[in-house]
Parts: structure tokens; sequence; C-alpha cells
């Protein structure tokens, strides 16, 4: 956001502008007042006269769609006009709109903490013509801030793509604003969220309060104009095609939508090499989130303390590299670190790495029979560490994943004495990218890692509001973070023994990280941008796309883009995992040369914040592509309902402004009549008069 000094006010009189920047807005509106009487007394209209550009927040509500529908919001191409209204209750807000006549077209302000499903339904009125929801985290305490639910996702994610083919538990219903999930909802207008303190005063207090608040059949009345057109519409199908037609009849290019795309990133211990063929534990998190809003899916519980817990495993590991590789080797065992993109619209990076598996086509030579089990770790958000292990009853009841799953599960345990493992049988399996797998294989052991509930305890997944999460400190959620890890260590280090006791109680002895840890969850949760991490900004340096971005772990659109989150997973696993001693290399073109020889090991080129120099990291990181095979089948159809189809609409320049209008009234239109044919009248008598003077005088 930009800081208030910046913000610019343009004061317009027909073709004249007047830079009014940082001027008292109370002298503002003295002007605007005193130029508003002057319009009325000669009944010009002043909406094109006199008006007030705002920056309107970096939220704005933008639009997705699929194969059978749109979602999210659009402004018409020319904008959306109506007065300004302010509610400082729901009961408020829900009165006016059901007061309004049919003419009446209003923009309506209010705090964002006042959305809940009543109100978001008498939203929907197409009398509504836009939303402007007021974010001043200033003016509500951060307990009551915790209590209120605000998830954008439904009661049960990702439902359409549940293993059992329907929602067997309300997962998310204690936090989602709706039981479709707001992000869902096909509004059919522009919502802005307003951060600035400045702009919420000149909306609440400069234009409501001072034109609108007693009256809204007030002659001169405060109206806004909210511009943030969306150029796809229909469907993800329709917008394709019609965005093929049009490269087919121009030679330029005029995208509509790219569907959402990035990469998957999976790192192994050990090296897959022809002759070793090993069983395989995924150790799995998601890297996305998302939210209605542009730049808003942080996904602080949503992803990133999921993500630094699999990270502080992969450290350990990597700090006893020699004794894990020679017991994997040993055993015939391997870990994969699975991290994917997607997740949150429908498993797409899941689905996809699946169906490069079946298909031959993933970077390792493996089958999903070689999968043997599978551990995803999911919202770590403060509480006590406590977990439940869900797992899928299915997969369970047979006698040889009862085994394997109360194996780890023992060793889990075992590993961390103070953490409690609760298996629950009861709701089935949550949300989880662990169910792309079974649908691909259903035997697939395993379980899904999250704090101790039936439900999910955390009331904003994917919202704007998964931001700022742990302003009062971190150090519950590092304990925490740090049990997870070490009930997952637990589990790897007796699946890579193969059950060897003294083995796995001397990998036991291995500790998490702690200063590690700590040094991730302050990086990723305590700066508004993650390049002002000294950590981050060492382990990027030399990276110009991670200078222009803030945070956000929202996937990417198109193939050629990437996402911010990826490219920093990406240098934070070669990082941890990466040898930086097996090559001796002092340039980038030599290092990333290796990479045509070698066919195992990959080579980067990145700083070490260690050593404080560029060295060529040997590593075992693999990326694939995270797109729905929905765009890559031939003849799939898009109805079908069987992968995602979500593609993202390009839009226009976002715009919000202020401007005076007046309220249409037939007495008002009669009365200046009357008074300009007055006028007209008593003009031509003293003209009259004038003339016959002059003439007399001659």
């Amino acid at each position: 956001m930009k800081s208030l000094s910046s913000i610019h006010y343009n004061v317009a009189f027909q073709n004249n502008k007047i830079d009014a920047g940082g001027i008292d807005m109370k002298y503002w509106c003295q002007l605007l007042l005193f130029v508003a009487s002057l319009k009325i007394s000669c009944g010009e209209r002043l909406s094109d006269q006199i008006y007030l550009d705002l920056i309107g927040g970096r939220y704005s509500c933008f639009r997705l769609l699929n194969g059978t529908h749109e979602i999210g919001c659009s402004s018409a191409e020319e904008g959306n006009e109506g007065v300004v209204v302010y509610a400082n209750n729901a009961d408020e807000l829900i009165n006016l709109i059901a007061g309004l006549d049919s003419e009446d077209r209003i923009i309506t302000a209010f705090d964002i903490f006042l959305l809940n499903e009543e109100i978001i339904r008498v939203l929907k009125d197409d009398k509504v013509r836009g939303v402007l929801l007021l974010r001043n985290e200033s003016a509500i305490s951060d307990v009551k801030r915790l209590d209120i639910g605000f998830s954008e996702d439904a009661f049960c994610p990702n439902e359409q793509f549940d293993i059992s083919g329907k929602c067997e538990n309300r997962w998310n219903e204690h936090g989602a604003l709706l039981p479709e999930g707001f992000r869902f909802i096909n509004w059919k207008k522009p919502i802005f969220v307003i951060e600035n303190c400045t702009e919420i005063d000149i909306i609440r207090n400069f234009c409501y309060e001072a034109f609108n608040k007693k009256n809204l059949r007030e002659d001169v009345l405060c109206s806004a104009r909210m511009k943030h057109f969306m150029r796809a519409a229909g469907n993800a199908q329709i917008c394709l095609q019609r965005q093929r037609l049009f490269y087919g009849f121009s030679d330029s290019l005029i995208s509509l939508c790219d569907p959402l795309a990035d990469k998957n990133l999976f790192a192994t211990v050990p090296a897959f090499t022809k002759k070793f063929k090993p069983k395989i534990l995924i150790l799995s998190a998601r890297m996305d989130s998302f939210s209605s809003f542009t730049e808003a899916a942080v996904g602080e519980v949503s992803v990133l303390t999921s993500l630094v817990s699999l990270l502080a495993v992969a450290k350990t590991i990597a700090n006893h590299s020699t004794e894990f590789e020679a017991v994997a080797q040993r055993n015939g065992r391997a870990v994969i670190f699975a991290f994917f993109h997607g997740e949150s619209l429908g498993y797409i990076g899941s689905s996809a790495t699946v169906n490069d598996i079946i298909k031959g086509e993933f970077p390792l030579d493996i089958r999903l029979t070689d999968i043997d089990s599978f551990i995803e770790v999911q919202q770590l958000d403060g509480s006590e560490p406590m977990f439940s292990a869900h797992i899928d009853s299915k997969a369970y009841d047979t006698p040889e994943n009862k085994l394997k799953v109360q194996v780890l599960l023992d060793a889990a345990k075992s590993s961390f004495k103070q953490s409690k493992i609760n298996i629950e049988r009861r709701a089935g399996l949550p949300p989880s990218s662990y169910q792309s797998f079974l649908k691909g294989k259903r035997d697939i052991a395993g379980f899904v890692l999250r704090p101790f509930s039936q439900q999910y305890i955390y009331n904003r997944l994917n919202s704007l509001e998964d931001q700022n999460v742990f302003k009062n400190g971190i150090t519950k959620l590092q304990t925490q973070v740090i049990a997870a890890a070490s009930v997952v260590m637990g589990a790897v280090a007796r699946f890579l023994t193969g059950g060897n006791e003294t083995e796995t109680d001397l990998f036991n002895q291995y500790d998490i990280d702690e200063l590690y840890v700590a040094v991730l969850l302050n990086c990723f949760l305590k700066y508004s941008d993650w390049h002002t991490c000294n950590f981050f900004k060492s382990i990027t340096k030399g990276d110009s796309r991670f200078e222009h971005h803030s945070k956000e772990t929202y996937i990417s659109v198109g193939r050629d883009n990437y996402s911010l989150i990826r490219t920093l997973m990406t240098m934070l696993i070669v990082n941890v995992l990466g040898s930086k001693n097996a090559v001796n290399v002092p340039s980038r073109i030599q290092c990333e040369d290796l990479n045509k020889h070698d066919k195992i090991y990959h080579y980067t080129w990145q700083y070490d914040p260690e050593n404080e120099k560029f060295t060529c990291y040997r590593n075992l990181l693999y990326t694939t592509a995270a797109e729905s095979p929905a765009f890559k089948l031939d003849g799939y159809s898009m109805h079908s309902g069987v992968y995602s189809t979500w593609v993202e609409s390009v839009w226009t320049t976002k715009q919000l402004e202020l401007f005076l209008t007046i309220h249409p009234c037939l007495t008002h239109d009669v009365t200046v009549f009357l008074y300009g044919l007055i006028f007209f009248i008593i003009s031509l008598f003293v003209m009259e008069l004038i003339y016959l003077g002059n003439k007399e005088a001659i």
C-alpha cells in the first residue's frame, strides 16, 4: 500500500485541473460545497465537473471461471455508479437496503468485520451497485478479530473433488462466511477493501456524513464510481474459445483469461538411480491459498506454518545426510518431500502429479505402486501441540495398511512424548492432497496430521484475514511447529530404518533445529514484505523477480508465470537440502552447464548466506507442471467435474471516484425552470428599459 503522503487528490472544474494534493480535507470539502452551490444555482450537472480520485485500496475482488460458471466480481466496462451510504451495524445496513426504492442505486460502505451470511444475501440486491469494505485494523481488538469467522472457503472445501463424492463432514463450518463459500459467489458488482485511514475518513465523513446521512433524497448527494472490469465472462470453455478466436483474427495478443498454473516442487532423500527402486514415503504440504481479493492470499495458517514444519524435517535430515542416505539405500527406502500448488482450488498440483506418474511423465521413474505411505501436514495454528492423524477408512481397513499406519504413529508418539496423536475415523479424510493419490490407488497407507479436532479450529482458512495472525508473538506456534516436525521426523526414522529399533532410536536423538524454525517463522510471518527479511533477502540475492512482490501464496496464471511462494520455496529447498561442497565452480554458467551431463543431480547457482557468497548447489530438487489435466487432455469435457477447470479473468485498471450529483426531483426541476423563466422575463424587461433609455438619450 502507498503511504498516506502519496495519496493524490484531483479537483477538476470543466477542463481545468487544480492539484489539491496534501491539502486538509476540511478545506477541500468547503471548496466542494462552495462550487456545488455555484453549480446548483446555474442548474449544471455536477458529476462531470467535480470528482475526487481515491486509490481504492490494494485489495479488490476479481473473477474466476470454471467449466460451468463464473464467480467473483466485476463492474460494468464504464464502471458502476451509486450514492454512497454507510452503515454502523448489520441491522442498519439490512434495513437501509430493504427500504430502497426500485430506482435507487447505491454504493454501500461498512466495516469488513460486519460481514455475515445475512448481510451477504442482501448485498446481492441489484440496487447495490458496489461494495466498499472498510478494514481499519486499529479499530478492532485482536481478541475480537480472532473470534470472528472469516474463511472465504466453503463449509466443505473442495467438495466437488472429495474422494467420497460428497461432504461427510462440514470441516470448515466454524469459520466459513457462507455454506457455499464467499469466494464462490458470482457478485456481478465490484467490491473493494479500503485500508487507508484517510480514505476511510473521506468516504465516511466527508462524503456520507456531509451529504447523504440526513436523507438520500437531498438535492446534492455524494456518489461513487467503482470500476474494475473483467474481460472474461460465461465459463472457462467460452472464454478460452473466444481468446483463441481473437488470436486467429488479430496480430496482437488479446488476452481474456488464463488457466491457473504453476509448478510443484519435489525433493528426494536419497538420490534415485536406475538400480535403486525404493519404497517411498511422501511428506506433503500445499503451497497455495486463495482469497476473493487481489494480493490478499497470504495464507499464514492455511499454508506457511505447514511448510515450515516440513522444512524443519528437511533441515534435520540434511544435518545428518550421510547417515540417513546410507540407511535409506541399505533398506531400499526413500522420502520424497512434495510441495503441491493449486490445491485449494481443486487439487490442481496433486491431480496433475498423479496423472504424470500414471502416464510415465513424472521426472522420477516411479509408479503409484512404489508409494508405500503418505503423510500430509496441515493448519498449524499455534494451539496446543496435540494432533489428530486423520486416515481414510477404506485404505486403513486392510490389515497391511493398518499395520503400516500404526507403526508410523507409534514411532511418531515415541519421538515426541508431549504430543498426543489421536486417530480420527468417524468423519473420513479432510480435504487434502492425499485424496488425489488415493483416487489413483486407494490402498496407499497414510494420514493427515493437523491440530486435534473433529472440525477445523482455525476460522480463517483461505481468506484475506489469514494474515497478521501472530502479531502478539510466535512462542506457542513455534512449540507446535517443532512438535509437528518431531512427529513427522519420528515416522520418517521408523520408515527409513524398516523398523530396526537400534537405528530408529539413533535417529530419534536428532532434534529439530529450533533456531531454524524461529528464523523461518519470523521471516514468513513477521515481515509485511518477505524481501525485507535478511535470511530470505540473502538466499534470493540476484533474483530480481523476488524484489517486486510483498508476500502471497496464490497460484500463478499461465504456464510461463511464477508465484512468489514457489520461487521462495525453491530457494529454501536448495539451501537446506543442497550440497555446497560437491562441486567447485566459480560461475553461474559453469554451474548450470553441469546439468547437461548429470541425469541424477541438479545444479543451482544460488547465494549462500552462511559463507556470504554465490555457490553451486548440487541438489535433488525436481519440478513438474501444476496445471490441471483438464487443459492438457484431448477431448476432456469441461463439465465432467473430474479435474479442476479454473481460469482467471484479465481485468482493466481499478478506479474509485467520489463526486457530487443532483438528485433527480420533479419539484426541483420545475422550480429551476420557473426561476429561469422569471429571470429571463426580468432580463428582457431590464434590457428593454436600458434600450429605451439609451434611445431617448440619443
